[in-house]
Protein backbone atom coordinates (compact mmCIF):
# COMPACT_ATOMS: atom_id res chain seq x y z
CA UNK A 1 0.00 0.00 0.00
CA UNK A 2 1.21 3.50 -0.89
CA UNK A 3 1.78 5.80 2.05
CA UNK A 4 1.31 9.54 1.98
CA UNK A 5 4.45 11.09 3.33
CA UNK A 6 6.53 14.23 3.29
CA UNK A 7 9.40 14.68 0.92
CA UNK A 8 12.91 14.84 2.31
CA UNK A 9 13.08 18.63 2.22
CA UNK A 10 16.84 18.82 2.60
CA UNK A 11 17.29 16.47 -0.32
CA UNK A 12 14.83 18.41 -2.47
CA UNK A 13 16.50 21.72 -1.69
CA UNK A 14 19.80 20.25 -2.80
CA UNK A 15 18.19 19.14 -6.07
CA UNK A 16 16.63 22.53 -6.61
CA UNK A 17 19.94 24.33 -6.01
CA UNK A 18 21.18 22.86 -9.27
CA UNK A 19 18.70 24.97 -11.22
CA UNK A 20 18.47 28.61 -12.21
CA UNK A 21 15.67 30.93 -11.09
CA UNK A 22 12.23 30.44 -12.60
CA UNK A 23 11.27 32.44 -15.68
CA UNK A 24 7.58 32.26 -14.72
CA UNK A 25 5.48 33.96 -12.11
CA UNK A 26 4.25 31.53 -9.47
CA UNK A 27 0.53 32.25 -9.12
CA UNK A 28 -1.13 32.30 -5.72
CA UNK A 29 -3.48 29.51 -6.80
CA UNK A 30 -1.07 26.90 -8.10
CA UNK A 31 -3.96 24.40 -8.23
CA UNK A 32 -5.09 26.05 -11.47
CA UNK A 33 -1.88 25.05 -13.26
CA UNK A 34 -2.83 21.45 -14.18
CA UNK A 35 -6.28 22.61 -15.33
CA UNK A 36 -4.69 25.01 -17.82
CA UNK A 37 -2.29 22.40 -19.23
CA UNK A 38 -3.29 20.10 -22.09
CA UNK A 39 -3.69 16.40 -21.27
CA UNK A 40 -0.30 15.52 -22.73
CA UNK A 41 1.43 18.52 -21.13
CA UNK A 42 0.04 17.43 -17.78
CA UNK A 43 1.15 13.80 -18.20
CA UNK A 44 4.67 14.92 -19.07
CA UNK A 45 4.80 17.33 -16.12
CA UNK A 46 3.70 14.54 -13.74
CA UNK A 47 6.76 12.56 -14.88
CA UNK A 48 9.03 15.59 -14.49
CA UNK A 49 7.73 16.32 -11.00
CA UNK A 50 8.57 12.76 -10.01
CA UNK A 51 12.02 12.67 -11.61
CA UNK A 52 12.84 16.38 -10.88
CA UNK A 53 16.26 16.47 -12.58
CA UNK A 54 18.57 14.68 -15.01
CA UNK A 55 15.62 13.79 -17.25
CA UNK A 56 16.17 12.85 -20.89
CA UNK A 57 13.65 13.21 -23.70
CA UNK A 58 14.04 9.46 -24.29
CA UNK A 59 12.86 8.69 -20.76
CA UNK A 60 9.79 10.92 -21.18
CA UNK A 61 9.02 9.38 -24.57
CA UNK A 62 9.33 5.85 -23.21
CA UNK A 63 7.06 6.40 -20.21
CA UNK A 64 4.41 8.32 -22.14
CA UNK A 65 4.21 5.76 -24.95
CA UNK A 66 4.10 2.84 -22.51
CA UNK A 67 1.28 4.47 -20.54
CA UNK A 68 -0.77 4.95 -23.71
CA UNK A 69 -0.02 1.41 -24.92
CA UNK A 70 -1.10 -0.21 -21.66
CA UNK A 71 -4.16 2.03 -21.34
CA UNK A 72 -5.36 0.95 -24.78
CA UNK A 73 -4.59 -2.72 -24.08
CA UNK A 74 -6.34 -2.57 -20.71
CA UNK A 75 -9.51 -1.04 -22.12
CA UNK A 76 -9.54 -3.69 -24.89
CA UNK A 77 -8.95 -6.54 -22.43
CA UNK A 78 -11.88 -5.38 -20.31
CA UNK A 79 -14.20 -5.68 -23.30
CA UNK A 80 -12.99 -8.88 -24.97
CA UNK A 81 -11.85 -12.38 -24.09
CA UNK A 82 -8.68 -13.85 -25.61
CA UNK A 83 -10.85 -15.78 -28.08
CA UNK A 84 -12.71 -12.61 -29.05
CA UNK A 85 -9.40 -10.82 -29.56
CA UNK A 86 -8.25 -13.58 -31.93
CA UNK A 87 -11.46 -13.19 -33.96
CA UNK A 88 -11.15 -9.42 -33.85
CA UNK A 89 -7.57 -9.62 -35.12
CA UNK A 90 -8.70 -11.67 -38.13
CA UNK A 91 -11.76 -9.57 -38.96
CA UNK A 92 -10.27 -6.07 -38.78
CA UNK A 93 -6.77 -7.05 -39.87
CA UNK A 94 -4.99 -6.08 -36.67
CA UNK A 95 -1.19 -5.96 -37.27
CA UNK A 96 0.26 -9.30 -36.03
CA UNK A 97 2.54 -7.77 -33.40
CA UNK A 98 -0.30 -5.77 -31.87
CA UNK A 99 -2.67 -8.74 -32.05
CA UNK A 100 -0.20 -11.01 -30.23
CA UNK A 101 0.53 -8.28 -27.66
CA UNK A 102 -3.19 -7.87 -26.93
CA UNK A 103 -3.64 -11.62 -26.55
CA UNK A 104 -0.70 -11.94 -24.14
CA UNK A 105 -1.75 -8.87 -22.15
CA UNK A 106 -5.32 -10.18 -21.92
CA UNK A 107 -4.06 -13.51 -20.58
CA UNK A 108 -1.81 -11.69 -18.10
CA UNK A 109 -4.45 -9.54 -16.44
CA UNK A 110 -6.92 -12.43 -16.25
CA UNK A 111 -4.48 -15.05 -14.95
CA UNK A 112 -5.32 -16.19 -11.41
CA UNK A 113 -2.32 -18.39 -10.64
CA UNK A 114 0.65 -16.22 -9.48
CA UNK A 115 3.23 -18.46 -11.19
CA UNK A 116 1.30 -18.42 -14.47
CA UNK A 117 0.94 -14.66 -14.23
CA UNK A 118 4.68 -14.25 -13.73
CA UNK A 119 5.43 -16.48 -16.72
CA UNK A 120 3.19 -14.39 -18.95
CA UNK A 121 4.71 -11.18 -17.58
CA UNK A 122 8.21 -12.45 -18.38
CA UNK A 123 7.05 -13.38 -21.87
CA UNK A 124 5.61 -9.92 -22.50
CA UNK A 125 8.75 -8.22 -21.19
CA UNK A 126 11.02 -10.34 -23.37
CA UNK A 127 8.98 -10.28 -26.59
CA UNK A 128 7.99 -6.60 -26.71
CA UNK A 129 10.23 -4.53 -24.46
CA UNK A 130 13.65 -6.20 -24.22
CA UNK A 131 16.43 -5.81 -26.77
CA UNK A 132 17.28 -8.90 -28.78
CA UNK A 133 19.89 -9.24 -31.53
CA UNK A 134 19.66 -6.25 -33.84
CA UNK A 135 16.39 -5.13 -32.30
CA UNK A 136 16.95 -2.82 -29.33
CA UNK A 137 14.28 -2.37 -26.68
CA UNK A 138 13.51 1.07 -28.13
CA UNK A 139 13.16 -0.35 -31.63
CA UNK A 140 10.74 -3.03 -30.43
CA UNK A 141 8.60 -0.41 -28.72
CA UNK A 142 8.61 1.77 -31.82
CA UNK A 143 7.47 -1.17 -33.94
CA UNK A 144 4.56 -1.76 -31.57
CA UNK A 145 3.70 1.96 -31.56
CA UNK A 146 3.70 2.09 -35.37
CA UNK A 147 1.47 -1.00 -35.55
CA UNK A 148 -1.06 0.55 -33.18
CA UNK A 149 -1.04 3.93 -34.94
CA UNK A 150 -1.46 2.19 -38.31
CA UNK A 151 -4.64 0.58 -37.03
CA UNK A 152 -5.75 3.51 -34.84
CA UNK A 153 -4.10 6.68 -36.19
CA UNK A 154 -2.56 9.08 -33.65
CA UNK A 155 -3.51 6.90 -30.66
CA UNK A 156 0.05 6.71 -29.29
CA UNK A 157 1.95 10.04 -29.23
CA UNK A 158 4.97 10.03 -31.51
CA UNK A 159 8.43 11.01 -30.29
CA UNK A 160 8.13 14.18 -32.41
CA UNK A 161 4.90 15.20 -30.67
CA UNK A 162 6.34 14.44 -27.22
CA UNK A 163 9.51 16.41 -28.00
CA UNK A 164 7.41 19.34 -29.21
CA UNK A 165 5.41 19.36 -25.94
CA UNK A 166 8.62 19.24 -23.89
CA UNK A 167 9.84 22.34 -25.70
CA UNK A 168 6.49 24.07 -25.16
CA UNK A 169 6.77 23.37 -21.42
CA UNK A 170 10.21 24.95 -21.46
CA UNK A 171 8.85 28.00 -23.25
CA UNK A 172 6.12 28.27 -20.62
CA UNK A 173 8.81 28.20 -17.93
CA UNK A 174 8.06 24.94 -16.13
CA UNK A 175 11.20 23.07 -17.15
CA UNK A 176 14.69 23.91 -18.41
CA UNK A 177 17.58 22.14 -20.04
CA UNK A 178 21.36 21.99 -19.97
CA UNK A 179 23.74 20.38 -22.43
CA UNK A 180 26.09 17.73 -21.05
CA UNK A 181 28.45 16.53 -23.74
CA UNK A 182 26.11 16.11 -26.69
CA UNK A 183 23.09 15.18 -24.57
CA UNK A 184 20.29 17.55 -23.61
CA UNK A 185 19.27 17.04 -19.97
CA UNK A 186 16.01 18.43 -18.61
CA UNK A 187 14.96 19.46 -15.11
CA UNK A 188 12.08 21.22 -13.35
CA UNK A 189 12.61 24.94 -12.80
CA UNK A 190 13.40 25.26 -9.05
CA UNK A 191 10.99 28.06 -8.11
CA UNK A 192 8.12 26.15 -9.67
CA UNK A 193 9.20 22.87 -8.07
CA UNK A 194 9.47 24.44 -4.61
CA UNK A 195 6.01 26.00 -4.97
CA UNK A 196 4.62 22.65 -6.12
CA UNK A 197 6.30 20.79 -3.25
CA UNK A 198 5.02 23.24 -0.65
CA UNK A 199 1.47 22.91 -1.95
CA UNK A 200 1.77 19.12 -2.08
CA UNK A 201 2.83 19.05 1.57
CA UNK A 202 -0.13 21.26 2.47
CA UNK A 203 -2.52 18.73 0.92
CA UNK A 204 -0.73 15.87 2.71
CA UNK A 205 -1.14 17.81 5.99
CA UNK A 206 -4.81 18.18 5.19
CA UNK A 207 -5.11 14.43 4.55
CA UNK A 208 -3.41 13.58 7.85
CA UNK A 209 -5.56 16.03 9.79
CA UNK A 210 -8.77 14.67 8.25
CA UNK A 211 -7.63 11.11 8.99
CA UNK A 212 -7.24 12.03 12.68
CA UNK A 213 -10.75 13.44 12.70
CA UNK A 214 -12.33 10.28 11.29
CA UNK A 215 -13.43 7.29 13.32
CA UNK A 216 -10.53 4.82 13.70
CA UNK A 217 -8.26 7.13 11.68
CA UNK A 218 -9.64 5.93 8.35
CA UNK A 219 -7.36 6.78 5.39
CA UNK A 220 -10.20 5.92 3.01
CA UNK A 221 -12.48 8.57 4.50
CA UNK A 222 -9.65 11.10 4.39
CA UNK A 223 -8.93 10.22 0.74
CA UNK A 224 -12.60 10.61 -0.23
CA UNK A 225 -12.60 13.96 1.57
CA UNK A 226 -9.78 15.11 -0.73
CA UNK A 227 -11.58 13.74 -3.79
CA UNK A 228 -14.72 15.64 -2.84
CA UNK A 229 -12.81 18.86 -2.22
CA UNK A 230 -10.34 18.83 -5.12
CA UNK A 231 -10.56 18.07 -8.80
CA UNK A 232 -9.06 14.62 -9.43
CA UNK A 233 -6.71 16.17 -12.00
CA UNK A 234 -5.30 18.42 -9.27
CA UNK A 235 -4.63 15.50 -6.91
CA UNK A 236 -2.91 13.59 -9.72
CA UNK A 237 -0.76 16.61 -10.48
CA UNK A 238 0.47 16.67 -6.87
CA UNK A 239 0.88 12.88 -6.96
CA UNK A 240 -1.47 12.34 -4.02
CA UNK A 241 -2.13 8.54 -4.12
CA UNK A 242 -5.83 8.50 -3.19
CA UNK A 243 -6.20 5.34 -5.31
CA UNK A 244 -4.29 3.40 -2.66
CA UNK A 245 -7.19 3.90 -0.24
CA UNK A 246 -10.22 4.04 -2.54
CA UNK A 247 -11.74 2.32 -5.58
CA UNK A 248 -11.12 5.46 -7.67
CA UNK A 249 -8.48 5.04 -10.38
CA UNK A 250 -6.14 7.90 -11.27
CA UNK A 251 -7.26 10.16 -14.10
CA UNK A 252 -3.65 10.41 -15.27
CA UNK A 253 -2.55 7.59 -17.59
CA UNK A 254 1.00 7.75 -16.22
CA UNK A 255 -0.27 7.08 -12.70
CA UNK A 256 -3.01 4.68 -13.78
CA UNK A 257 -0.70 2.45 -15.81
CA UNK A 258 2.33 2.76 -13.51
CA UNK A 259 2.00 -0.79 -12.19
CA UNK A 260 1.94 -2.33 -15.69
CA UNK A 261 5.01 -0.33 -16.70
CA UNK A 262 6.78 -1.60 -13.58
CA UNK A 263 5.69 -5.22 -13.94
CA UNK A 264 5.85 -5.73 -17.71
CA UNK A 265 8.83 -3.69 -18.87
CA UNK A 266 12.51 -3.65 -17.87
CA UNK A 267 12.52 0.11 -17.30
Amino acid sequence: MVTLQYENKESEVNKASLFSESKIEIHDNLDLTPLYLSDLEREIMIIFLDEVSNVTSALIERKIQLAFIFSLAESTARKFSSEDINKLSENVKVPPIYGSFLKNFNEYIKAKDPQKKKEIADKITKEYFTGEGRLSAEKKRHILVRAINKLLPNTIPSYMKIDRIINILETKGYIQHTIIGKKKIWSVVPAFYQAWLARRNQIIDEFEQKKKETKNGSPAEAAFYLLNKYNQIILDFYRIPYWAYTYVEPYSLILKEYQYIKELTPY
